[in-house]
């Protein structure tokens, strides 16, 4: 049985669960839901079941850190951590950093994107990052880590919400971005109706046998005036 990862659409925390399952190559099931509309499934598991939240078999784990430290230990196979201590630890302290103060910013400009100071506060901060990155094809080293994965799922969200892109006076940083945009399991989830469902609560399924009545309707209106002609 494939593992089911539900995640809120443009939610940088499941995208985060999402790449990790794909550099993993593990098959999955994703099942969107809207915010404030949890699925059965997770309100059984309690309030802090969210997005994103995986289920694997008898694993429930929810919180975007602890699923891909649960992907890690579970399917080693791929890693997403280093082998040696020195270099986990400086994944672990990257994304430390990132939670407490380049993401805050990031929201900030996204929350009120044509704050000024927000902007500027943003930029000031990504310019102390730059030399983090310098020299360095990914975040620690020549592969993508947990590192690389925490801190790319915030760009696609300023792009799209608040037009914000990395300036020029940012190469290290710029050449890092086109790495992991490049990579085929980077892209953003969408719900497809190939492979991704959306849970339909009973609202959603009485709109469309209202709309499908109003379809038929409209049809047989059409049949009747083609007969009479």
């Amino acid at each position: 049985m494939p593992l089911r990862l539900y995640m809120i659409e443009d939610c940088p925390a499941g995208h985060r669960a999402a790449i990790a399952l794909d550099e993993k190559k593990l098959e999955h099931e994703t099942i969107f839901f809207r915010k404030g509309k949890r699925p059965k499934a997770l309100e059984a598991l309690g309030p802090r079941a969210k997005s994103p939240t995986l289920i694997d078999g008898a694993a429930r784990v929810y919180d975007s850190p602890v699923v891909l430290e649960y992907l890690e230990d579970r399917y080693p196979k791929r890693r997403l951590m280093p082998k040696s201590p020195e270099a986990r630890a400086e994944v672990r302290m990257l994304v430390k950093r990132f939670e407490e103060d380049l993401m805050p910013k990031m929201y900030a400009v996204m929350k009120d994107s044509g704050n000024g100071s927000a902007r500027k506060a943003l930029e000031q901060e990504l310019a102390t990052w730059e030399a983090s990155f310098a020299g360095k094809k990914f975040a620690v080293g020549d592969d993508v880590t947990d590192a690389d994965i925490m801190i790319f799922t915030m760009f696609p969200l300023l792009e799209k919400y608040a037009s914000f892109e990395l300036g020029t006076d940012l190469p290290s940083l710029r050449a890092w971005l086109a790495r992991m945009k490049a990579r085929p399991t980077t892209k953003v989830p969408r719900p497809v109706k190939a492979d991704v469902r959306w849970p339909r609560d009973a609202r959603h399924r009485r709109q469309v046998r209202s709309e499908g009545r109003a379809r038929r309707r409209r049809n047989g209106n059409r049949l009747r005036r083609g007969a009479n002609r």
